[in-house]
């Protein structure tokens, strides 16, 4: 499953609190290996990464594109990754702990059976995401949630 989250409004750092939270609690599920997935650009395009969990972590939208932009993994870390890959497996998938990668929504569709849209403002409440996801073969599935007066939206893939 994937976590949108992000977006290019002025509500795209509460998006990213809200996508982390959703992926945190996917996450300690058996039933879901959630990815994330930062979506920027403007509404002409939308443009998808698939994100490592260390960006993910990242303060605010805008350091997530900062590091998105000028991704570099210190030699170190591959090491660490490489010499604990028996114990993360086990917890998250490898793709979370790879460099950033650029997504269409075609691809998205390939890797992932149903999609968590965690976006706030454009384009995620207007219809926008929604409707490439139908594109690409998602049946929308609307839940909303309220809490701390937030609307998410899940989507679902009917694949029959």
């Amino acid at each position: 499953m994937a976590v949108i989250l992000g977006g290019y409004s002025s509500e795209r750092h509460i998006s990213v609190e809200s996508g982390r939270n959703i992926y945190e609690k996917l996450a300690s599920s058996a039933k879901y290996e959630p990815i994330p997935v930062f979506l920027t650009g403007s509404n002409e395009e939308h443009i998808l990464y698939q994100i490592p969990i260390n960006i993910l972590l990242k303060d605010n939208a805008d350091d997530i594109k900062d590091k998105i932009d000028h991704y570099k993994i210190h030699d170190l870390v591959k090491q660490i990754i490489t010499e604990t890959s028996s114990i993360s497996s086990k917890y998250v998938s490898a793709d979370n702990l790879a460099k950033p990668k650029r997504l269409t929504y075609e691809d998205l569709a390939k890797e992932v059976d149903a999609v968590f849209i965690a976006l706030h403002g454009r384009p995620g409440e207007d219809g926008a995401v929604q409707a490439n996801l139908e594109r690409v073969g998602f049946h929308i599935m609307v839940r909303e949630l309220k809490v701390l007066k937030l609307r998410l939206i899940s989507i679902v893939p009917m694949k029959f």
